[in-house]
């Protein structure tokens, strides 16, 4: 039980003196109870999982990138690059499916890497020229 000097400051004398508070036994003291330990064990897991899904997701997305970026071919047609990163899980904007005549540049990436990790698509309208992989930060 809590010792009434420490109490008599805070709650009514009749209140402090006749015992109203609950009574904690010895082994629970300083402890918290067994549903709140549980409870944030729980969420401390579920931040973990969600964390540790984060970096692999992220590292499993840029290895995609590269992946397409470095095995692209130049001289192959757009729609060709487009099947391709499509197949691959990657994202290549609707806008440069079919682009205008003349020269353009794709932005390959991922959703999984919060587009951080960009594989640059240079064309010609019909054909790719060149690929690059950028970090853009």
């Amino acid at each position: 039980m809590i010792p009434v000097k420490k109490l008599h400051g805070f709650l009514p004398e009749e209140i402090a003196t006749k015992g109203f508070l609950p009574r904690m036994t010895d082994q629970n003291e300083g402890k918290r109870p067994k549903r709140s330990r549980l409870l944030a064990r729980s969420l401390l897991f579920l931040i973990l999982l969600w964390v540790g899904w984060t970096a692999v997701s992220w590292v499993l997305g840029r290895q995609a990138v590269e992946r397409y970026c470095t095995g692209l071919v130049p001289e192959a047609t757009i729609e060709q690059a487009r099947d391709r990163a499509r197949a691959e899980g990657l994202r290549f904007p609707a806008r440069d499916a079919a682009p205008p005549a003349g020269e353009g540049v794709a932005f390959v990436t991922t959703s999984d890497v919060f587009g951080r990790y960009v594989c640059e698509v240079r064309h010609d309208g019909k054909n790719v020229t060149g690929a690059v992989l950028r970090f853009v930060d």
